[in-house]
């Protein structure tokens, strides 16, 4: 009996480990792990002006906030990105199709991921600014691919890999 090439989804409990990392954005993650919604940009910038507060004292605080927002951008982005992608998978997996909203959400959440990280992406280190260069490579890649709608499971698989590997990456580069 031969095994059909699955489709891999992503660890749902990482989801819920990044939204707990930032206490500011937990409620908005929560929204966007039960709902599938967008991130709230208010509980953004709320976690935002509280971390930009409490590093100003920092003698390099212009890379102290640019990190912050970096990271930020990261768990907000991934999050939905992590939603977006079992949802598609789940589909894939069950009836080997999936409909046009799944692949325009995974494709907004990849691209809403790849410009606010880009757009974060001021002012950050050297090895935030090259982590975070790779990572929104890696979501361009894979958003290459769906809508070529030409890679096959295992393509598509190691994009998403490529993807995870890079958000971990970055995230450890990110304060816990």
């Amino acid at each position: 009996m031969g095994s059909k090439e699955r489709f891999l989804g992503l660890d749902r409990r990482r989801a819920a480990g990044l939204c707990v990392s930032s206490v500011l954005l937990l409620a908005s993650c929560t929204k966007v792990v039960a709902t599938h919604a967008k991130p709230d940009p208010v509980a953004l910038t709320s976690y935002l002006a509280a971390s930009s507060s409490s590093v100003a004292s920092v003698s390099s605080s212009k890379a102290a906030v640019a990190q912050k927002a970096v990271c930020s951008q990261l768990i907000i982005g991934y999050v939905r990105y992590l939603v977006a992608w079992n949802a598609f998978v789940d589909a894939l997996n069950g009836s080997g199709t999936a409909e046009k909203g799944q692949v325009d959400e995974l494709l907004g959440a990849l691209g809403d991921a790849s410009s606010q990280m880009k757009a974060a992406n001021v002012d950050a280190s050297e090895e935030l600014g090259s982590a975070t260069t790779n990572y929104t490579d890696a979501l361009d890649r894979l958003t290459g691919l769906l809508k070529k709608q030409n890679g096959s499971i295992s393509a598509l698989n190691d994009a998403s890999h490529q993807v995870t590997a890079a958000e971990q990456k970055l995230m450890g580069l990110c304060p816990s």
